[in-house]
């Protein structure tokens, strides 16, 4: 007799394509409400997952199976919100950053089988404009009528009141016309506010350094690279990132050796 896969527990879910493995028979297997989507779009995660405690793969082992998923079992959906990163900070966009995603994909394989679409010659939906923005104003709006999440994460502004942080009111004249980083006019010059409120501190008789998380960062490699780079690991991989300090017209990547699985419960 067939295994129901009535118990089955997600590996990750910050996969696009989620996978569950069944509690009773071990399968593997993603659920069918995903199928059109993922065979259209993400034909390349259809055939393993990772686990998100130790990053390990695994193979897919029972396809697309019905009534796998929370909502499809009826249950009400279970928040996993992106972290903020730039571009992603609001929380729409980082508790619906998968719904985002698919309704980009959904409105790209619209547009696909429109003239202008039937001629573009890019098979992707990232070089056409419009589909973030439309998305987004979309999801916006099914938020604002019937919420899929709800948003209780403890505000900026509450742990300040809770931890009793003295904040210091400083008024000052936004540069219009300035891309980038917001400038302030300090004397007229137009500054940064690191180096607006450093000239206030200055007036105070303090000294200032700028220097935001560097020192934790110097410590952090100082203190922690033979552990976290030891040659012995058999998971010690190649990683790179863009580097944030190199100007705009010599991009350039940072590389470095991490354990694939480094920040992860498994890893710890």
């Amino acid at each position: 007799m067939a295994c129901p896969h009535t118990r089955t527990e997600c590996l990750n879910e910050h996969e696009l394509i989620r996978k569950y493995r069944c509690l009773d028979c071990g399968a593997v297997m993603m659920c069918a409400c995903d199928k059109q989507i993922g065979r259209s779009h993400l034909s390349h995660q259809l055939h393993q997952g990772t686990v998100l405690e130790t990053q390990e793969r695994v193979p897919v082992t029972a396809g697309f199976q019905p009534s796998i998923c929370r909502e499809c079992r009826g249950l009400a959906p279970a928040a996993h919100p992106a972290s903020s990163i730039p571009g992603r900070t609001t929380k729409i966009k980082r508790y619906y950053w998968r719904e985002l995603a698919f309704r980009e994909m959904e409105l790209f394989e619209t547009w696909k089988r429109t003239e202008e679409g039937k001629t573009y010659s890019i098979g992707s939906p990232m070089p056409i404009p419009g589909f973030a923005e439309q998305a987004l104003e979309e999801i916006k709006q099914q938020h604002a009528t019937k919420p899929k999440y709800v948003f209780d994460n403890v505000s900026q502004q509450q742990i300040l009141e809770k931890c009793n942080v003295e904040v210091l009111d400083l008024r000052a004249e936004y540069v219009s016309g300035v891309e980038g980083r917001a400038q302030l006019n300090q004397d007229g010059r137009a500054v940064g506010v690191e180096e607006f409120a450093c000239y206030h501190l200055h007036s105070l008789g303090y000294t200032t350094v700028i220097c935001e998380s560097r020192p934790f960062h110097a410590l952090f490699a100082t203190l922690l690279w033979p552990l976290i780079q030891d040659p012995a690991d058999s998971r010690l991989q190649t990683v790179g990132m863009a580097d944030r300090t190199a100007p705009p017209n010599q991009q350039r990547p940072l590389w470095w050796l991490r354990p694939d699985d480094f920040g992860t419960v498994g890893y710890g």
